[in-house]
């Protein structure tokens, strides 16, 4: 509605019409080549666990958690819908939700930190562009880190996540849809999520210990992002805009994501 008031209906047809094609090649090479880095990621972590892990397997799991990423709330679903998927490709539930949390933790960690770093030797660039909603900015890295300190200490801690979440099953158990309960059985609830969260930890230290795989996932994820931000500049220079280079946008796009 904005854009259609801002700039109207026939100047936003012309300006699709005269967009540079060679621009937009380039931005969906990125977004093929951001795809592939996943699946890459994906499946060194899946073949830690499952030798026979087939490539195009993971570019599979890769592409439904796109979709389901892409048509659910908050990209809620992206994660639970790979973890389906790959239960149903015979992986243990909770081998699979360990996997893709492993790989979230790797590379949001190497992404929060690279952020933090362009953030400050690229303070008043920030300050300048932002303003006022600089603020906005650093919430969100509070958040992301706070988000990752629980995950890393359920992966420490064992008991850590059982503790907060024991009590919500049970308080769930109570609440009724109708004549049905929300949780039918909490006790085989309880023991259901426990032994996730055992199995999480004890694939977190195995983890720790194979210091060369999660560089190589978090390289990996850094060239994914970075692709992703890339695509953003794409669209601006395929609009016929400059003044901006690709440092700043992919910069910018860090920061903002």
């Amino acid at each position: 509605t904005y854009m259609i008031r801002a700039e109207g209906i026939d100047n936003l047809a012309k300006m699709i019409t005269e967009v540079d094609r060679k621009w937009i090649i380039a931005g969906m090479v990125c977004l093929f080549l951001m795809w592939l880095c996943d699946s890459i990621n994906l499946h060194v972590m899946i073949k830690r666990l499952y030798p026979d892990q087939k490539f195009t397997n993971s570019i599979k799991v890769t592409m439904i958690g796109n979709l389901f990423s892409d048509i659910t709330p908050s990209s809620s679903g992206g994660q639970p819908m790979q973890a389906y998927y790959l239960a149903k490709t015979g992986k243990k539930t909770s081998d699979s939700f360990s996997i893709l949390m492993m790989k979230f933790v790797i590379t949001q960690t190497t992404l929060i930190i690279l952020t933090i770093l362009i953030g400050i030797s690229q303070f008043n660039f920030f300050a300048t562009v932002l303003k006022q909603y600089t603020w906005i900015g650093v919430l969100g890295i509070i958040l992301n880190v706070g988000l990752l300190v629980v995950i890393i200490l359920a992966g420490i801690k064992e008991g850590f996540l059982s503790k907060i979440a024991n009590p919500i099953i049970k308080f769930l158990g109570k609440i009724k849809l109708g004549k049905h309960k929300l949780i039918k059985n909490v006790d085989k609830a309880t023991e259901k999520f426990n032994s996730g969260v055992a199995n999480y930890s004890e694939q977190f230290i195995k983890m720790k210990q194979q210091k060369g795989l999660i560089a190589k996932v978090a390289i990996i994820g850094l060239i994914q992002s970075a692709l992703y931000y890339t695509i953003t500049y794409t669209v601006y220079r395929a609009m016929g805009n400059s003044g901006a280079n690709l440092f700043q946008i992919i910069v910018l796009q860090a920061f903002l994501q």
